[in-house]
């Protein structure tokens, strides 16, 4: 998460705490800590992606089933998912799905299962894969606990 955010995202916090607001305002406080963490995450594994396949990060947001969108899609929520487990980040296939493209958890799951079968039977898909984790493990550097 970007420094800047997570300081305010934290004073916002800290000032809920120390003016004892109700128990839903330290609910609203948390809630923006934990969802602005999970979309950095998530758009950062998303940014990787898109830059290996050359394509911008709304392309995978839009509606189409032009397959080399899905297939794009499809990865990212592969990653996403790998990513989460891991590093036990408990993203759910919910959040997963609505952060790249806008989609449920049975369309991730079904992600999930179409990019693990077309590594089974296609050698290049599988070099694909490959590198893009090589690179998501060279870059992505999520922050575990860092509420402290």
């Amino acid at each position: 998460m970007n420094q800047g955010v997570k300081d305010v995202l934290t004073t916002l916090y800290e000032f809920c705490f120390e003016h004892e607001f109700s128990h839903p305002h330290m609910i609203i406080a948390d809630e923006l800590i934990n969802n602005t963490a999970l979309y950095y995450e998530i758009n950062g594994i998303k940014r990787i992606v898109c830059e290996y396949f050359n394509l911008e990060q709304v392309d995978i947001d839009k509606i189409t089933r032009k397959r080399e969108i899905v297939q794009v899609r499809q990865i990212a929520h592969f990653f996403a998912k790998e990513t989460s487990d891991h590093f036990k980040l408990s993203w759910s296939l919910a959040d997963i799905g609505k952060k790249i493209g806008g989609k449920d958890h049975a369309t991730v799951l079904h992600s999930i299962k179409t990019v693990k079968n077309v590594c089974d039977t296609d050698r290049a898909f599988n070099h694909k894969v490959i590198a893009i984790r090589d690179i998501i493990r060279l870059k992505f550097k999520p922050e575990i606990n860092d509420k402290e």
